[in-house]
C-alpha cells in the first residue's frame, strides 16, 4: 500500500489573494496605459484632424485673399488667442493645383477650440477650407 505524504501541498489563502490583487493591479495598470497614451496623443496632436475638402471644391487664391480681408477682424481675433506670433495664419497653395486652402498655425488644445467656437465649423472658413496644425 503506497504511502501518503506527510504533508500536502496547499496554496495557503494570502498567496491567492495576493496573485488576484496582482492580476487587478496589471489590468489597471493596462487600461491606465492604454488611456493615457491616448491622451498624450490628443494633447501632442491637438486633436487636429486632416483636411478632407476635395480640391474641386477649393476656392481660387484670389477668393481667399479677398475672404481673409474680409474678415480682418476675426484674424486678428484669433492670432489674440495667444502671445504673439504663435497662431499664423497661411494661405496653402501647393496641395492642389486648381485651388487654395488655409493653414492656421496654433500653439495647442486652447486655441483649436476657441477657433472651433468662433468659426463654428471644424472646416470651413468662411468659404476657405482649414486645416489646424500644432506647433
Amino acid at each position: 500500500m503506497p504511502s501518503r505524504p506527510k504533508y500536502r501541498m496547499a496554496i495557503p489563502g494570502c498567496a491567492f489573494w495576493f496573485c488576484a490583487a496582482l492580476v487587478v493591479f496589471l489590468i489597471g495598470m493596462f487600461a491606465a496605459l492604454k488611456f493615457g497614451v491616448e491622451y498624450l496623443r490628443e494633447v501632442n496632436s491637438g486633436g487636429m484632424k486632416r483636411l478632407e475638402v476635395p480640391c474641386a471644391e477649393w476656392p481660387t487664391l484670389e477668393e481667399a485673399e479677398r475672404t481673409l480681408a474680409e474678415n480682418a477682424e476675426i484674424v486678428e481675433r484669433m492670432e489674440a488667442l495667444a502671445p504673439p506670433n504663435t497662431v499664423k495664419l497661411e494661405i496653402n497653395d501647393w496641395q492642389c493645383s486648381n485651388g487654395v486652402s488655409l493653414d492656421i498655425w496654433i500653439p495647442g488644445v486652447r486655441q483649436r477650440d476657441a477657433i472651433y467656437e468662433m468659426l463654428g465649423s471644424d472646416t470651413w472658413f468662411f468659404g476657405v477650407p482649414y486645416q489646424l496644425i500644432n506647433w
